[in-house]
């Protein structure tokens, strides 16, 4: 399972309530440029994206974690 999940031709992540990353697969750090001890417990999600994604990011991200 692990295997699957780190090789997986999609990126994957997840983020906690801060929107910090808390796990990455490897496919997705390799399209980022980042090691994992780059990303996990010390980037947000908002940093990593453009400036017209954080907007939308920053509208969606509260309502998700309510719902």
């Amino acid at each position: 399972m692990q295997d699957l999940y780190e090789n997986a031709p999609a990126g994957y992540h997840s983020l906690d309530s801060n929107g910090v990353f808390v796990r990455i697969n490897q496919t997705e750090l390799t399209w980022l440029g980042y090691s994992r001890e780059e990303v996990v417990g010390v980037k947000s999600f908002g940093e990593i994206i453009t400036a017209e994604s954080k907007k939308i990011f920053a509208e969606n991200f509260p309502r998700f974690k309510a719902q």
